[in-house]
């Protein structure tokens, strides 16, 4: 009763572009609920919250290894940003809170530990442009490349186990297309899956995934500076050289100084500005049926210069050039000990791999037998593909400890 009102209030309350709640279908049929009383979306928000990667994301990096102070953001808190933001334009633009919560929740599940360093180095593992010790290249090219935004799908659609008839958390498409889509799609580039009901490169079929594109920017550029500030990697007068500095009241703030209630102010101040400019100027659909939200031509130069300030003063500084080495180092170790000694993977990533192709499970061998399978194992991509997934998946504390145990 509650469900069936509800569906019929959203004709009233949403925009006529909003995505309805009755829109989004799942790979496999599941049984009807006798009392239902949320939409499908809501399922999908919950489902995500639940899982074991949403809670692994407390201890991933964002863009600082934690150890740098206690108040940088980590993957999970820029998530939480993300979601308010997106609900928020969702709201003023009468579109479907729900499928931007649990686009944006899940947006993030596939990130790596130690960040977008960790992200790379796992991409560049896969293409062997870091090599591998006694690597099957061939192998490898099979098993694609690692990219966040498609190891989230790969999680949501396969790797959580939480029912017993299917693998993954069965999302609707609505909402693994948002997650899919949040950043950019190179499809053939990572050949992780077949993305079932996804058109994995034409643009986003809602308006709500176009949304959570935009809001995690928006998060990403603000918090970043954030942190930075906190890290004295860059300072608040260094934005007089920007054109941040153009527009009122950002010039009057950054006028006061580098102090932290400063810091606070411009902060506050560069969400509330942007975020007012780009839900007055709405949402377009184009003739290519894209969304596309943007700012006004004085707001994107001095977002546009934002972004180069954070990527020139933070991003590329020597901070973060030290957690990239970190990343290669660990990352690199742990594919190249796995890969050759695969007895030091648990027994259920074992499991997934001899469940994934005709490999038997290694435990289950002795002798000779494990030995030749050991040697077959290098030359199947499934097995190269869940070593990634494995590592994909680990916190920056766990890949560290997993690290320091292959070099005592």
């Amino acid at each position: 009763m509650f469900l069936k009102r509800f569906l019929k209030d959203e004709n009233y309350r949403l925009a006529p572009i909003a995505t309805r709640s009755d829109e989004g279908r799942r790979l496999h049929g599941e049984a009807v609920l006798k009392v239902e009383y949320r939409t499908p979306f809501q399922h999908d928000r919950d489902r995500i919250i639940h899982c074991l990667a949403f809670k692994r994301m407390k201890e991933k990096t964002q863009v600082f290894a934690p150890e740098q102070s206690d108040h940088l953001r980590n993957r999970l808190s820029h998530t939480l940003e993300v979601t308010q933001l997106s609900r928020s334009v969702a709201r003023a633009l009468a579109l479907n809170e729900d499928l931007v919560e649990a686009i944006s929740l899940g947006h993030d599940l596939g990130h790596s530990p130690f960040g977008h360093s960790g992200e790379a180095v796992l991409n560049r593992i896969l293409k062997q442009e870091i090599p591998i010790d006694n690597a099957d290249k061939d192998a490898f090219l099979r098993a694609g490349g690692f990219k966040h935004n498609y190891q989230s799908v790969r999680i949501v659609d396969e790797l959580e186990n939480r029912y017993r008839d299917w693998d993954g958390l069965n999302l609707t498409d609505k909402v693994r297309e948002g997650i899919l889509k949040h950043t950019g799609t190179r499809g053939r580039m990572y050949n992780l899956m077949q993305y079932d009901g996804l058109q994995v490169e034409a643009p986003a079929s809602t308006p709500e995934a176009a949304i959570v594109a935009m809001t995690d920017e928006i998060a990403q550029q603000c918090h970043d500076l954030e942190d930075g500030i906190r890290l004295k990697l860059a300072f608040i007068s260094q934005l007089k050289e920007t054109a941040v500095y153009d527009i009122e009241p950002f010039r009057s703030i950054i006028d006061q100084g580098n102090g932290y209630d400063v810091m606070n102010d411009l902060i506050r101040s560069l969400f509330h500005v942007f975020m007012d400019d780009l839900i007055g100027n709405g949402v377009v659909q184009e003739e290519d049926f894209r969304f596309r939200f943007s700012f006004s031509p004085e707001l994107e130069a001095a977002f546009s210069a934002l972004r180069q300030f954070v990527y020139t003063r933070i991003i590329f500084s020597h901070s973060v050039a030290r957690s990239d080495h970190i990343a290669k180092r660990v990352l690199r170790d742990l594919f190249n000990a796995f890969y050759n000694n695969p007895k030091l993977l648990p027994d259920y990533v074992l499991n997934r791999v001899s469940k994934s192709s005709d490999v038997p499970n290694l435990r289950h061998l002795t002798g000779g037998e494990q030995k030749k399978t050991a040697g077959k194992l290098k030359s199947c991509d499934k097995f190269i593909r869940v070593i990634a997934d494995y590592i994909g998946g680990m916190t920056d504390s766990y890949a560290m400890k997993e690290y320091r145990k292959i070099n005592p």
